[in-house]
């Protein structure tokens, strides 16, 4: 049988630009645990599916134990690093004795 475990807190980190609601949404698994496989279940899921948004770089989640006084608990902490915004592409093309560059500047 499995030990018991419940999330104490849960802090998000790095989301400048994308509203702390997405992410919440995609962690709210986590008030439901009631052991360490349910958490790792429930953070693997999570992890898969905020790198599916395709608007972070990379996501980190890290788990701690819990504060003495709350056993059987722990701290997960989300540490996101979101994509840059914009893309800034350039090209210089020459053609005989004619020469021209180009540049474009995209949202990503």
């Amino acid at each position: 049988k499995h030990k018991p475990l419940r999330v104490n807190s849960a802090t998000v980190h790095g989301n400048e630009r994308t509203s702390s609601k997405v992410v919440e949404r995609e962690i709210r698994g986590l008030a439901d645990i009631n052991n360490l496989h349910d958490l790792a279940t429930c953070l693997l899921d999570a992890t898969n599916r905020l790198q599916a948004l395709d608007v972070f770089h990379s996501v980190d989640i890290l788990v701690d134990a819990g504060p003495p006084n709350r056993p059987n608990t722990c701290d997960v902490h989300v540490n996101l690093r979101e994509r840059d915004m914009l893309a800034f592409n350039a090209g210089t093309y020459v053609q005989g004795n004619e020469v021209s560059a180009e540049g474009t500047v995209s949202l990503v």
